[in-house]
């Protein structure tokens, strides 16, 4: 039976006090009975209300807040608690000067973050190969250490122009860039030293949740000055990560839902995903058994709405650490590890209507489509392929919001054809230029 409105709540009490007093007429405007009439026609219709409310919040499709915890402790499924994010910084000074634990530093946003243990600048002297690009010096040296931002020097390099004090780049754990101001040629220039001062500092943040992550080469600064350091530190390569908000109610009630239809094995792979999706920030997981080998296992996870959403090398030692090791597999058994980025350009040589609005309905199309309905290569549908129609029906849905006229003809220059990804790699979405 449907729900009456109020309107239907008072006409239907006028009609039974006329029945039950005869002569009497509640319809009259201002009288007693009409005044009696609604205002307790007001109080059921809130009561209507109250079990309308109460209705879908005991319907675990439907419930929120004390109501989906509730959900969540019958299957013994906790809600995740906000989390604080850890990583490592880098920071120079002169040897011998001591970091205490506890010191404090600050993000550009205000953040505070802590370090966890006592350290000391110590000198840094490693030998590096130096590739020169225009006026970009490539230098490769194995698990240097460093972080975007710092000064180093390079000294006793080939050619004049390639020494001095530079601010680093750093693009993977064995190589960093710098930039020279006299071109000197392209290619290998042999090697140099690679000399600073400074100490790798582990650090909590002070607070909880996804605000506290930074990428890598982000800016800290000491709250109270230490004699012998500089006072700008820099986040180390992979960042300072791990920070997530208190689990949103839809998040929680998916993985009550996922617990539900799927029963339960350490082992199985619904198991290992409701392990994995149990841990606070990450979004969506891919489990690949007899991989890469009979016997194995790799699981590959990233987290949405995290400024990278592939997982560091720290995360994943982390995430590997909270998944049991049955006593029939070896350890080493069970791989987690990131999926491999895999970005797609789009190029469009024409769109009608080509309007600002149209142009920014085509890319947040796009991004909806690779966030939401793009696996792993091993995973999509068809195996290690994207279609051309795939990726094309998102781009003829899009609708101008400006003026609600749809997309009527475009022309793409790239990609083209259908779009071969790999088993471990996981497309997204990369620029979209319209010429």
């Amino acid at each position: 039976m449907s729900r009456p409105n109020l309107s239907e709540i008072i006409t239907r009490m006028q009609t039974d006090v006329s029945e039950e007093l005869s002569g009497s007429n509640p319809t009259i405007k201002n009288s007693f009975l009409s005044a009696i009439i609604k205002s307790l026609a007001g109080r059921y219709n809130e009561f209507y209300g109250q079990l309308d409310l109460l209705e879908q919040r005991l319907l675990l499709l439907n419930s929120e807040d004390d109501f989906l915890d509730a959900w969540g402790s019958v299957f013994r499924i906790t809600r995740n608690s906000a989390t604080n994010a850890t990583g490592n910084i880098i920071i120079s000074g002169d040897v011998g000067t001591n970091i205490p634990a506890s010191t404090e530093f600050q993000s550009s946003e205000g953040n505070q973050y802590t370090s966890t243990s006592s350290v000391n600048i110590t000198a840094y002297n490693q030998v590096g190969v130096l590739n020169v690009t225009g006026l970009t010096v490539t230098v490769t040296l194995s698990s240097h250490g460093l972080a975007s931002g710092m000064q180093v020097q390079v000294v006793n390099a080939s050619n004049p122009a390639l020494g001095g004090t530079f601010t680093i780049t750093v693009i993977d754990a064995n190589s960093f860039i710098y930039t020279i101001t006299d071109s000197i040629g392209d290619g290998n220039k042999g090697n140099a030293n690679i000399v600073a001062n400074f100490a790798t500092v582990s650090v909590k943040s002070s607070g909880f949740g996804l605000e506290y992550n930074l990428v890598s080469g982000s800016i800290l600064t000491l709250t109270n000055a230490i004699s012998g350091l500089d006072n700008n530190a820099y986040t180390s390569l992979g960042g300072i990560s791990g920070g997530a908000d208190v689990e949103s109610d839809e998040s929680y009630r998916s993985r009550i839902l996922f617990r539900v239809r799927n029963p339960i094995s350490d082992t199985s792979i619904s198991g290992l995903e409701n392990i994995l999706y149990a841990i606070n920030g990450i979004t969506r997981v891919w489990v690949l058994p007899i991989t890469p080998a009979i016997g194995q296992c790799t699981i590959y996870y990233v987290r949405d709405g995290e400024d990278d959403i592939f997982p560091s090398p720290t995360d994943i030692t982390s995430v590997r650490a909270k998944i049991p090791t049955p006593a029939y597999i070896q350890e080493t058994d069970i791989i987690v590890d990131a999926p491999t980025e895999q970005s797609i350009n789009f190029t469009f040589a024409s769109i009608s209507p080509d309007t600002f609005s149209m142009r920014k309905a085509i890319e947040d199309s796009l991004k909806q489509f690779f966030e939401e309905s793009i696996d792993i290569g091993a995973k999509l549908s068809p195996v290690n392929t994207i279609t051309e129609n795939q990726y094309i029906k998102p781009i003829l849905n899009a609708v101008d919001s400006e003026t609600g006229l749809s997309l009527t003809d475009f022309t793409l220059n790239s990609p083209s054809g259908s779009i071969t990804v790999a088993n471990a790699n996981l497309p997204t979405l990369g620029t979209i230029t319209f010429l």
